[in-house]
C-alpha cells in the first residue's frame, strides 16, 4: 500500500464542519504549508517557513472551510429568487450586495457569513478592477454558507461565447440566479490597457438566456439540456425616468424575471416611474423588482447623484445607517417590501457590512 506523502498527511480530514449541513463527507481546512516559498526541495526551513510563519502572524488569517464548489448531491437545489418573492408574502425580501475580492484569499466567506440577507447579489468586477469571478464566490458562498446567492455578469467584457460559456460554468456550479448588466464605460485610462468587448446588448443577451432555458444556444444549436436560469435585469431612475421605463420594458419583452434597482431616495420616485411604465408598456410592470437603498457614510463613495437633503444630514452627524432605515420604513409603508440594500463603499474600494447587517436587522423588526 502507497504511503501517505507528506503534504497528504498534512491536510487530515476535518469532520467537524461540512458545507452540507448534516453531510458526514469531510472538508479541508486551508492551510498554508509551513514549506512554502522555499527553494530546498520542501526543506529550507530557515529563509522559507519562517518567511511563512511571518506572513501569517501579520495577516492573522484564521481557517477558513475550504470545499470544492461543485455542489454535492444532497445539498438543497438552489432558490429561485422570483419563486422565493412569491412565496415571500407580506414578508419584506433583502437583497445584498456583495464585492468580490483583488485576492484569492477565502476569508472573505467570513464577511458573507454574517449579513441575514434573503439573497447576496455578488457584483461583477466593481470599480473596473480585477476581482474574483462573480459566478465562481456565489457558488463558494452558497456551498460553503449555505446562503442564497446571485451573480452579475457584465455585457463589456465577453463576447457571445464567452457568456453563453460562463453560464454553463455557472448552472454546473449549481447558481439559479443571473443579473445582466452592461458595465460601466472604461474610462480613456483603462482603453489604455485593455478594450471593452461589448458584442451583444444587456436586452440582447437577456434574450439569449431565455433561449438557452429553451435549450438553444446563441448558434441555434441544441445544448444538451435546458440551464433554467432566472435572469435579472437592472434599473437606474437616476439616469432619467423615461428613458429607463423604455429600456425597462425592452428588458421585459426580451424575458427578464426580475431587476434589481439602482438606489432611490424617495417612494416618490418609485412611484413616479412605475407610472411612466405604465404609460409606455400599457400595463404595470409585473417582474418582481428589488428597490436600492444605499447606506452612506461621512467618507463613503456614492456612485450616482445623492440629493442634497442626505449629504446635510450626514454633515450633522446623522448616521447613515439610520438615514437608510428611515428610507426603508418610507417604502415599506408605500407598499414595497422587496429591498436591494448596498452597503457603504468606502475609499479603495473596501466595503462595510457591519453597517449592512446593522441595517438588516434593524428592518426586520419594521
Amino acid at each position: 500500500m502507497r504511503k501517505a506523502g507528506r503534504d497528504e498527511r498534512r491536510l487530515r480530514p476535518n469532520y467537524r464542519h461540512s458545507h452540507v449541513r448534516g453531510n458526514p463527507e469531510p472538508c479541508l481546512l486551508r492551510r498554508r504549508s509551513p514549506f512554502v516559498g522555499t527553494t530546498n526541495g520542501g526543506h529550507g526551513r530557515n529563509q522559507g517557513s519562517r518567511k511563512a510563519v511571518r506572513d501569517e502572524t501579520r495577516k492573522k488569517r484564521i481557517a477558513v472551510l475550504y470545499c470544492p464548489l461543485i455542489v454535492n448531491e444532497r445539498m438543497e437545489a438552489a432558490m429561485n429568487i422570483t419563486d422565493a418573492w412569491g412565496n415571500s408574502g407580506t414578508r419584506p425580501l433583502f437583497v445584498c450586495d456583495f464585492s468580490p475580492p483583488r485576492s484569492a484569499d477565502p476569508v472573505v466567506l467570513e464577511q458573507a457569513r454574517a449579513l441575514d440577507a434573503d439573497f447576496i447579489s455578488v457584483a461583477y468586477s466593481p470599480g473596473r478592477a480585477v476581482r474574483a469571478d462573480s459566478a465562481m464566490l456565489a457558488a463558494a458562498i452558497r456551498n460553503n454558507l449555505q446562503k442564497e446567492v446571485m451573480f452579475t455578469i457584465a455585457t463589456r467584457d465577453m463576447n457571445k461565447l464567452a457568456l453563453h460559456s460562463h453560464l454553463l460554468g455557472a448552472r454546473l456550479l449549481g447558481l439559479e440566479n443571473v443579473v445582466v448588466v452592461g458595465g460601466d464605460p472604461l474610462s480613456a485610462r483603462d482603453l489604455q490597457r485593455t478594450q471593452a468587448v461589448n458584442d451583444v446588448s444587456p436586452s440582447e443577451f437577456i434574450g439569449s438566456i431565455r433561449e438557452m432555458n429553451q435549450g438553444t444556444d446563441f448558434r441555434g444549436s441544441k445544448l444538451q439540456e435546458n440551464i433554467d436560469l432566472c435572469v435579472g435585469g437592472s434599473i437606474d431612475i437616476g439616469r432619467g425616468t423615461n428613458r429607463e421605463a423604455s429600456l425597462t420594458y425592452r428588458k421585459v419583452q426580451a424575458g427578464v424575471q426580475f431587476f434589481l434597482a439602482q438606489p432611490v431616495w424617495s417612494a416618490e420616485g418609485v412611484r413616479e416611474f412605475l407610472a411612466t411604465y405604465r404609460q409606455i408598456a400599457g400595463e404595470d410592470l409585473r417582474q418582481p423588482v428589488f428597490w436600492g437603498v444605499h447606506i452612506l457614510e461621512q467618507e463613503s463613495v456614492a456612485f450616482g447623484s445623492v440629493p442634497a437633503w442626505v449629504r446635510e444630514k450626514l454633515d450633522e452627524g446623522r448616521p447613515g445607517t439610520e438615514i437608510a432605515l428611515d428610507l426603508v420604513n418610507e417604502l415599506f409603508q408605500g407598499g414595497i417590501r422587496s429591498i436591494y440594500l448596498v452597503p457603504p463603499v468606502l475609499r479603495g474600494g473596501a466595503r462595510s457590512y457591519e453597517a449592512g447587517q446593522e441595517v438588516l436587522a434593524a428592518a426586520r423588526g419594521l
